[in-house]
Formats: structure tokens, C-alpha cells, sequence
């Protein structure tokens, strides 16, 4: 029975980004744009399945890591089945910043969870994640006066899972053809975050949450 959620969900992960992939590809140029977003789906798609995770994975120390690598596994093999030219590296590199995304994300669902029920974590941080995820669009309009379009697109990409797996990847997104379409933020000056830094960030939030999730938790077992 856990095998078979375990295949079920794998699928229905890789089903999401490689679906989600497809779409937003519009030809070679922005390839490696539809990888990234592939992978912000399959992330997310993480959070609907964090419910299962306690049902699949094993409790303790190796229930969540190993949850969170599983994730970054399927994200390389997303980006590696879009089409498009990519480096062999790019869907590894892709995948390790995805399962500390995830890992972050399923330890405040855990954490949440304490409080309200699976469902209701669940709500919160889809939430908190798609607004955050979406910065650059909606940020997109204070970029009308230079100064400030510099400062919020710094901002959207430093807060914005967007910004990390992009900084990363080495991919500028915000001067890709769909999103320079849709948010005016590539036509400032910005910086992308240090990966590292938003790695160790991601690693220690989760790690934070862990210790608010205590393994003597029935929600936990």
C-alpha cells in the first residue's frame, strides 16, 4: 500500500511539472524558463502531498530528508524530460535546490499542522507560497520609476523560489520572453540572490520548523 502512494504520487509529481513544462515552452529561447517553472509546479505540488508524506516516508530523522530528495529527484527528471537544449548539470542543479525548497516547505507544513489540521496547513501554505512565488508579476508595475523598479525586483527575486532556482541555474528569468511580457522588471537593474546563501537560508528555516514538530507528535506517526 505505501509502494503504491508512493508511485502514485511520483507520478502525479511528474505528470504536474512536466505538464506544467510544456506549456510554458515558447520555443529554444526559453527552454530553461519552462524547466524552472516546471520545477516551482512540482514543488508545489509537493505541499498538496505533504499529507501523504507521513503515510509514505518513514518517521524520524530520515522521513523528511528523505522526502525532500525524493522531491529534488523528480524535479531533475522533469526538467531532464522537457524539451530544449540543457546542460547535463542544469536538472542536477535544478533538483538539489528543489529538495531544499521542499524540505523547507514540508517542515512548515509539519509545523502548522500542530495547529490546525493537514488540510488546513495545507491552505496556509499554499497561501503564503503562491503570492511569494508570483512576486515578480505583481511587482511588476513599480518598475515605472527606475529607482524603485530596482529595489522591488531585487526584492521579488531575493523572496521569490523563482529568484533561487533561477540564481542557481544561471538563468535570467525576468528577461525571458514570457515573463519580460508580463512584468517590466527585466528593464531594471536587479540582482539575483546567492544560491548558497538561500540554500543554507531554506536548510536552517526548515530545520527551525523541525524543532517546533516533535517526533513524539501524533501527527507526526
Amino acid at each position: 500500500m505505501r509502494l503504491a502512494l508512493a508511485a502514485a504520487v511520483a507520478l502525479l509529481a511528474v505528470a504536474s511539472g512536466v505538464g506544467a513544462g510544456y506549456f510554458a515552452y515558447d520555443g529554444s529561447v526559453d527552454s530553461d524558463m519552462a524547466r524552472i517553472f516546471a520545477a516551482i509546479v512540482t514543488g508545489l505540488t509537493a505541499i498538496l502531498c505533504a499529507p501523504l508524506r507521513r503515510q509514505i516516508a518513514p518517521t524520524g530523522v530520515t522521513g523528511p530528508i528523505g522526502w525532500a530528495i525524493a522531491w529534488g529527484i523528480l524535479i531533475a527528471i522533469v526538467a531532464a524530460l522537457l524539451p530544449g537544449r540543457a546542460t547535463v548539470e542544469f536538472p542536477v542543479i535544478l533538483g538539489m535546490a528543489g529538495a531544499t525548497l521542499v524540505f523547507a516547505l514540508e517542515r512548515a507544513h509539519a509545523a502548522i499542522a500542530l495547529r490546525l489540521d493537514e488540510n488546513g496547513a495545507t491552505t496556509v501554505v499554499l497561501l503564503i507560497a503562491l503570492p511569494v512565488t508570483a512576486a515578480p508579476l505583481w511587482l511588476g508595475p513599480l518598475s515605472v520609476d527606475p529607482v524603485v523598479g530596482s529595489i522591488a525586483a531585487t526584492i521579488a527575486l531575493s523572496i521569490s523560489p523563482l529568484g533561487y532556482l533561477a540564481g542557481a541555474t544561471e538563468v535570467d528569468v525576468l528577461r525571458s520572453t514570457w515573463l519580460y511580457a508580463h512584468s517590466e522588471l527585466g528593464s531594471v537593474r536587479y540582482a539575483y540572490p546567492d544560491p548558497f546563501a538561500c540554500a543554507a537560508l531554506l536548510v536552517g528555516v526548515g530545520i527551525g520548523f523541525w524543532h517546533l514538530t516533535p517526533q513524539r507528535s501524533v501527527k507526526e506517526r
